[in-house]
């Protein structure tokens, strides 16, 4: 029972909740990527407020008529919808957009040259995960996870 004890303290004094926190993040930066363009296209910003064209004053920050006609006109979908901004017409932007993962940080970017015209536009607020896709994550990944991990290293010991 002694050395049972000791297994035990020694798993625990082992286990480090950042480091196993960290690699579950890696291991899943894909949903937060996922949670991105999701937000997206309900168009929220990461402040949870709808997204607006900084440039687009004067149709309250929302799609220009010939952007509405061209979504009405071509779109499909996502790229349908005109009632507040997507950031979608085809697609491709959405599917290009990436988790990088730096220390206990993460982005999210894209490689299609229209992300960073469209932060210019949109702000950088735009970009990043709101409380509720935060919360989204924590829920499915973060801490079911972090209890696999917990029991599988330290209570399965």
């Amino acid at each position: 029972m002694l050395n049972r004890l000791k297994n035990k303290i020694a798993a625990l004094q082992k286990f480090s909740f950042g480091d196993e926190l960290k690699k579950i993040v890696e291991d899943n930066k894909d949903k937060l990527a996922d949670l991105q363009r999701d937000q997206l296209v309900k168009g929220k910003d990461s402040n949870n407020n709808y997204i607006k064209l900084k440039d687009n004053h004067s149709y309250g920050g929302g799609y220009r008529p010939f952007t509405i006609n061209e979504k009405q006109r071509y779109g499909k979908g996502t790229g349908a919808i005109v009632g507040h901004i997507t950031w979608f017409m085809t697609g491709k932007l959405h599917e290009s957009i990436r988790a990088f993962i730096s220390g206990d940080k993460f982005r999210l970017k894209s490689h299609d040259f229209k992300f960073e015209k469209l932060i210019i536009r949109s702000g950088e607020e735009a970009i990043g995960l709101n409380a509720d896709s935060r919360r989204e994550f924590v829920t499915e990944v973060t801490r079911p996870n972090i209890l696999k991990v917990y029991q599988e290293k330290v209570a399965g010991v």
